[in-house]
């Protein structure tokens, strides 16, 4: 269905392109395969197929006796990741790793913490690449706090501070309301600087990042976050500086 909607607006872009063109153009466009009845005819048949398609999909519904059910609360399972990676079996990524560890390494130039964003559709290594950064041993002796947070689909502020404070010290904290995960995010933060890992962002909220990320400022320079993204959007949002794997 989706590959008929789009064959439709591509005929309707052309025929936009026809209408604005001469008139020897729309001669020959009608004597062409693409005149609008030729178009309606063979849109028509593929409809008529994915009809059919459809058909055979409800008959076979019925007869393995599968119902229809409505969920009004649909739990969504995270794709929950952590830190460890096996770095012999990681290959051909030296330039990537290379790229990030200069971002890590190197004085940044004004802001409070820079963030990275590294972006790309699911499956091609990007929190992988993360892991690697997260266990090379030039960075664990650069930085004083490793910390990694899986997000995934809910981003709340508070799930994330709990979060990160247990990645940092080990400390469970889920029975703490804000003001006190502040205060105790901050003793954890303070005066450390820190190479935080924030994993599989989908959040398209600005002023929710921005809220995060004013928690997390005003530590000891040098400090870093890379974000792991699917969206070029979010690694808009995010980011002061942006890789694209």
């Amino acid at each position: 269905m989706e590959d008929l909607i789009d064959e439709f607006e591509i005929q309707a872009l052309r025929r936009q392109v026809l209408e604005q063109g001469s008139i020897g153009r729309k001669v020959r466009h009608f004597f062409s395969g693409s005149n609008f009845l030729a178009i309606r005819f063979r849109m028509g048949n593929k409809i008529k197929k994915a009809n059919e398609m459809l058909n055979e999909i409800a008959a076979k519904t019925a007869n393995f006796h599968l119902t229809e059910k409505h969920e009004t609360n649909v739990i969504h399972r995270e794709r929950e990741t952590y830190s460890f990676v096996q770095t012999s079996s990681v290959i051909g990524r030296d330039e990537a790793k290379q790229h990030l560890v200069n971002f890590l390494k190197n004085p940044a130039d004004g802001e409070d913490i820079p963030v990275l964003p590294t972006v790309r559709i699911g499956g091609i290594g990007k929190t992988t690449l993360a892991k690697l950064m997260f266990n090379e041993e030039s960075v664990k002796s650069h930085f004083e706090l490793r910390i990694w947070v899986c997000v995934t689909e809910d981003f709340d502020i508070k799930q994330l501070m709990i979060k990160i404070i247990k990645s940092a010290t080990g400390m469970n904290c889920k029975d703490m309301n804000k003001e006190e995960l502040h205060k105790v995010l901050q003793d954890c933060l303070n005066g450390k600087r820190f190479f935080m890992v924030i994993d599989d962002v989908w959040i398209e909220d600005k002023k929710k990042w921005s809220e995060l990320k004013d928690l997390l400022c005003g530590e000891a320079q040098g400090s870093r976050i890379i974000v792991t993204t699917r969206s070029r959007k979010v690694a808009t949002i995010t980011g002061t500086s942006l890789h694209t794997i």
